[in-house]
């Protein structure tokens, strides 16, 4: 796979991967069960620990501890180095906060 960090930052980009402006939601952590890592696509084992968020937008996603830190970084970077680009409904949007990445 390409660069983890180069992929999360494109399904962003995409509106694939969200980035919640009001912060991340509830956290879940315990053991895969095959689900889909929302960041590099691939399954999450009972080998690997599961990272479930639930998103205030009322979506939930999945990670592996990687890519929850990848993540974590492309929404520190994205929050904090863009200029603020709103959706209409005073949201940022995920684009602007990439944009400068």
């Amino acid at each position: 796979m390409e660069d983890l960090a180069a992929h999360i930052r494109a399904k962003i980009a995409a509106g694939t991967l969200p980035i919640p402006p009001d912060g991340a939601g509830k956290l879940w952590v315990g053991h895969g069960n095959g689900r889909q890592c929302d960041a590099c696509d691939e399954a999450i084992t009972a080998a690997d620990r599961e990272y479930e968020i639930d998103l205030s937008s009322d979506r939930t996603i999945w990670f592996h501890a990687k890519c929850l830190a990848a993540w974590h970084d492309a929404r520190a970077k994205g929050l904090a180095h863009t200029p603020m680009a709103t959706n209409g409904y005073g949201k940022q949007t995920a684009r602007a906060r990439l944009r400068d990445l």
